[in-house]
């Protein structure tokens, strides 16, 4: 069976779905409230943004954005928003809890209106802050210093306005994904509470496969008997074990599992196994510590793009063999940044 690893529409990727931690959790996407008041405090830190804002009859907001990873890409910057700064926002509600918004836009005291959101529309101003750039566009063709094709040892990155770049399992798009479970794993999925179970809404690093749908920049480099794969989202760092048939049955079970490499051309395969990771994505659809991960990464012949596929083979979970696609995009000024997560955030 294959999936592709894309939303449901183009139009979905502008709205709840780009969040890494699946917005619609905690937020109805589908409407947009305002609200105006003072910021009494900010927070810029990852996973996301926190303002508190006061209104007029002195009730007190919390008001959630996006994570700084994206926020600083698309221009904005901690300074941009102060305590004692009189606002307006828009963005969606809470679901469980009264005085809780995901913002959107923000309009600023001086008529500045910020763009919280890649692909959200200006609300009030034309004076606007916040362009997607170049997190909507695929990258360029390699320069011959580089290399051709088999150049996979630099940062990779994802097109956000593109369906078939799409950085999420198409679980955060909204939809049931129809995999082919078993009876036993559809039991567990449908105890699933998705507020109270999610672990994709802290500081602790996902594990995989889930961790290969993030949205932000990630690096391959080259230390000879092993490849480091550096993925920005909590600073996740992948070992794949190259040049042997080392066995990985005395590994302990990790998040990430023990990964092998091997060239087929110019094509990365990776095995994963021994994971301790309890999900295979972010719907409640479980994962056994008997789950195989087969990846391969290959990079295009003009160095613009790297395919993916993955091959998830779990008996407990599946009745056969999933496979997922997706593409990262290579630009010559992206970099892996750090992290650098909020313990203290809580949803």
């Amino acid at each position: 069976m294959k999936r592709l690893l894309v939303c449901l529409a183009a139009a979905a990727c502008s709205s709840g779905t780009l969040g890494h931690h699946s917005a619609g959790v905690y937020f109805d996407v589908d409407a947009v409230v305002e609200l105006s008041g003072e910021v009494t405090d900010v927070v810029w830190r990852n996973p996301h943004v926190y303002f508190t804002v006061r209104t007029a009859d002195g009730d007190f907001w919390n008001v959630e954005s996006n994570s700084v990873s994206i926020l600083r890409r698309m221009g904005l910057t901690a300074r941009l928003v102060n305590a004692g700064d009189r606002i307006r926002t828009a963005g969606w509600p809470g679901r469980q809890r009264a005085n809780r918004l995901f913002a959107l836009n923000m309009l600023l005291p001086d008529g500045v209106e910020l763009i919280l959101w890649p692909g959200t529309a200006a609300r009030w101003s034309d004076d606007l802050l916040g362009a997607a750039g170049a997190m909507a566009m695929d990258g360029e063709s390699s320069p011959a210093s580089l290399g051709i094709g088999n150049d996979i040892f630099r940062v990779w990155s994802s097109n956000m306005a593109n369906p078939a770049s799409f950085p999420l399992f198409p679980d955060v798009a909204g939809a049931a994904p129809e995999y082919p479970l078993t009876e036993a794993a559809r039991a567990v999925r449908a105890t699933w509470d998705p507020a109270a179970d999610n672990p994709y809404l802290t500081c602790d690093p996902v594990g995989m496969p889930r961790i290969m749908g993030q949205p932000y920049p990630m690096e391959f480099i080259d230390e000879g008997d092993r490849i480091l794969l550096h993925i920005e989202l909590y600073d996740v760092v992948r070992t794949i074990h190259m040049g042997g048939e080392e066995s990985a049955v005395a590994s302990p079970l990790t998040p990430q599992g023990y990964s092998r490499g091997a060239w087929d051309g110019g094509t990365l395969v990776v095995r994963t196994n021994r994971l301790g990771w309890p999900y295979f994505d972010q719907s409640g659809i479980p994962q056994s510590p008997e789950a195989d991960l087969l990846e391969r990464f290959t990079p295009s012949a003009d160095g613009t793009r790297l395919e993916y596929t993955l091959t998830v083979t779990d008996p407990a979970t599946f009745t056969e063999p999933v496979t997922l696609e997706k593409y990262w995009t290579w630009r010559p000024d992206a970099q892996v940044r750090p992290f650098e997560c909020n313990t203290e955030y809580r949803p």
